[in-house]
């Protein structure tokens, strides 16, 4: 993260991901995608797997 401190009252700051922080962001929104089209199904075969 890159963060900027401006010298002005009141106190301001600025803050940027960097391109490395920025990089994992795609594939966490793939992973979300993911999560709510299979979730249902992968809570429930926790749920069998649990009480079989």
């Amino acid at each position: 993260m890159r963060r900027r401190r401006y010298a002005e009252a009141p106190p301001r700051v600025d803050c940027e991901l960097t391109e490395a922080g920025a990089a994992p962001i795609e594939p966490m929104r793939s992973m979300g995608a993911w999560a709510r089209r299979h979730g249902d199904a992968a809570q429930a075969a926790q749920e069998r797997h649990a009480t079989g």
